[in-house]
């Protein structure tokens, strides 16, 4: 498992998201978990293009708010190598 810091500037707050990378996921278990203050707040898994989907939302966070962790995580996160 990896972790990542990451700071998001949401209106005039900086956040600061820890970010948990799991090696495995499945459809139960999502690969990327973020984290503020210890609390768990959102979950991510790659789709087929590399680009994060929300899995699990136990924070209520708001789309805006998804949408940038999810942005900012994945300029954080290398490709999948492709399959030829």
């Amino acid at each position: 498992m990896k972790n990542y810091q990451l700071t998001i500037t949401v209106g005039t707050d900086n956040r600061k998201f820890d970010l948990a990378e799991y090696m495995f996921h499945d459809g139960e278990r999502c690969k990327y978990h973020v984290f503020e203050n210890g609390i768990l707040l959102a979950a991510f898994v790659p789709d087929h293009h590399n680009f994060l989907q929300l899995c699990k939302n136990p924070g209520h966070l708001d789309d805006d708010l998804v949408d940038l962790l999810a942005d900012s995580l994945e300029s954080h996160i290398p490709p999948i190598p492709k399959v030829i």
